[in-house]
């Protein structure tokens, strides 16, 4: 009953919430406000061309494509997740194990608590960028083309817009990290289930020494089974994750180009910094660190799958079956060492390392920035 309530929370909050038509309105309108104030500040870069007025508003111009992307992705993501759940079921999730069920259950809750204070540090984030400030227009080119362009309409275009970043910000944290972590967690739970089943191929005739051709059909059967599992996780994780690299790296590229602008920002432009706006940049970090931890973990989780399902077949007692279970056996091994990998590469992938490589590149760029600002001033 925990599984199923704990599944019941992440696809409402994941799929089921953006089947609503005033969601789905929401969600388009904001994808066109934020693909015309884009399609402006591009429009102005090109036209000034200053390296002055580049840096004081690139991090909200990418930020700005790094939440299109996101918002973009909803639909393509709330379509994609369910489909891989149902081409990763095998019967049903439920074990007959207590071990698995508390495995699944510990699965579970981690993956809905993780999801849970994203949602509270984004909206968190969110509500600061509400917080209305002199410096806005000097920071968020919006406000300044609602200032030049319409200012009789001021205070309910900036309003009206400041309302939608809440909103903007859980949408944009939902997309496509959660969606990819709803079926990695299914991909879990059928692991979890494998990995039982695999441990009890033998069941009750481990310590036989002698099987009888009925206890070696027996245990054919319950090899076959599990082989049939395995090959039908392979399949369809093995297809999402394909299409998936495809989904995350532009969100990498633009995520980098973005926190590259706000370091620069920081250490150059000193007259518009203030205090909210340090308190901003700190929650944005924040929030993007959050979700590269959560994505790093459960991209090792599916690294260390394989190496789970390997060594647990490589315990199993083989040596009393018969020639037909053996060569089974050998098929199953076989099929367990191409390992699963959620990469951009075959040097990049979302793993612990890569995550680690990312947030010690980011604080190296920040500390050579703080030094080079430090002898300027100096």
């Amino acid at each position: 009953m925990n599984e199923k309530k704990y599944l019941k929370i992440y696809r409402l909050a994941c799929i089921e919430i953006f089947q609503i038509r005033f969601v789905n309105l929401i969600l388009y309108n904001l994808i066109i406000l934020l693909a015309i104030t884009a399609i402006f500040q591009c429009v102005l870069f090109v036209q000034k061309f200053q390296l002055d007025y580049f840096i004081q508003l690139g991090p909200s111009y990418f930020l700005t494509l790094y939440m299109l992307t996101t918002l973009i992705y909803v639909p393509i993501c709330k379509k994609m997740a369910p489909e891989f759940v149902q081409d990763l079921k095998f019967g049903e999730i439920h074990s007959d194990s207590d071990t698995v069920c508390k495995q699944n259950e510990k699965e579970l809750a981690h993956a809905v608590a993780y999801m849970i204070i994203s949602f509270v540090l984004a909206a968190i984030s969110g509500i600061l960028f509400t917080i209305p400030s002199e410096k806005d227009p000097d920071i968020f080119f919006i406000y300044s083309l609602i200032q030049q362009h319409f200012p009789e309409w001021k205070y309910l275009l900036t309003w009206g817009f400041k309302c939608s970043v809440v909103p903007l910000a859980c949408i944009t944290t939902m997309s496509p990290a959660h969606y990819l972590i709803y079926g990695l967690v299914h991909f879990k739970l059928q692991e979890n289930v494998l990995l039982h089943n695999i441990e009890n191929i033998n069941g009750n005739y481990d310590n036989d020494e002698f099987l009888d051709p009925e206890s070696q059909n027996v245990i054919n059967e319950r090899l076959l089974s599990c082989l049939k599992h395995h090959i039908k996780i392979s399949r369809a994780t093995r297809t999402v994750l394909r299409k998936t690299k495809y989904l995350v790296l532009p969100l990498v590229l633009e995520g980098c180009l973005m926190f590259i602008n706000i370091v620069i920002h920081v250490f150059t432009v000193d007259e518009i910094q203030s205090q909210l706006w340090c308190w901003q940049l700190l929650l944005l970090t924040l929030c993007s660190f959050f979700t590269l931890g959560g994505l790093s973990a459960y991209g090792q989780k599916i690294e260390d799958a394989s190496d789970d399902i390997f060594y647990r077949l490589v315990n199993v007692k083989w040596y009393n079956w018969n020639q037909e279970n053996k060569k089974l056996y050998l098929m199953f091994l076989t099929n367990t060492q191409k390992p699963f990998r959620l990469h951009f590469s075959e040097d990049v992938s979302i793993n612990y390392r890569q995550g680690v490589e990312i947030g010690k590149t980011f604080f190296t760029f920040m500390s050579v920035a703080n030094q080079l600002h430090k002898k300027v001033n100096h």
